[in-house]
């Protein structure tokens, strides 16, 4: 209903029939006949109880939806945190985001949230997957190292002399490298359940398909799939598949 009719109009409809509720209920008591006054009140109980029900959930859903888009912008924080950058406070305070976010997403109500909630997770994972195993991330940019290419040996001694302002205050060695337990949240982050439902179906491009729809206007994917169905690749050598009819 809330769907089909738009936030906006629910709630004036809520309104409305509170206000009608209220406005029978005075002239039913003031100038209706004793017969017809149960039935009066009756009227504006049940047109009382269904504005404040219509209200209820109109608010239900609001809540969901807003409570939808502050999850999503909290993962975009996360991209913006460690994207290009090996500073460790941004790096624990990015897998603290991703761990509240789990926790916090179990308060999304609304099925249609859930679902969407699930579909920009996913979408999520990818991105946060890729920057984890970016192979210009050395071992170097886990250190803390400013340069990736250095000498792993070296970035770990490195990422523990503190700074000068922190020598003057006394301290003799520090922590600048990634902290495990911030990069395992991450990872495990973009992981999959063992049980993962796979919205994707076992099918492939039917023999028709191939011919009559890729071929005029999918060149490129024609050729690929067309060069699949006759061979197959190896170890780099290129085998030639028996298609047995």
């Amino acid at each position: 209903m809330i769907r089909k009719y738009g936030k906006n109009i629910v709630l004036t409809l809520s309104v409305f029939m509170f206000v009608i509720s209220i406005i029978s209920l005075f002239f039913t008591l003031k100038h209706g006949d004793n017969q017809y006054k149960h039935v009066g009140l009756l009227i504006a109980l049940g047109s009382s109880l269904f504005a404040v029900y219509v209200y209820l959930k109109q608010k239900e859903y609001s809540d969901s939806e807003k409570l939808l888009e502050f999850l999503i912008t909290q993962f975009d924080n996360v991209v913006e945190l460690i994207h290009n950058n090996n500073e460790r406070m941004n790096w624990i305070t990015a897998s603290r985001i991703i761990a509240s976010i789990d926790k916090i997403s179990n308060d999304i109500i609304i099925e249609e949230h859930k679902k969407l909630f699930e579909l920009q997770k996913l979408k999520y994972k990818t991105i946060v997957n890729n920057i984890l195993s970016d192979e210009e991330k050395t071992g170097s940019f886990f250190y803390g190292s400013k340069d990736w290419n250095e000498d792993i040996d070296e970035s770990a001694k490195k990422s523990t002399i503190p700074t000068d302002k922190k020598k003057k205050q006394g301290l003799l060695s520090d922590f600048n490298f990634l902290s495990e337990i911030s990069l395992y949240e991450l990872w495990e982050f973009t992981q999959f359940p063992k049980k993962y439902d796979d919205p994707l179906e076992d099918q492939q491009f039917s023999d028709k398909e191939i011919e009559f729809y890729l071929q005029s206007r999918f060149t490129g994917l024609y050729d690929y799939i067309k060069h699949r169905r006759k061979f197959t690749a190896i170890n780099g050598k290129l085998l030639k598949k028996d298609r047995k009819k």
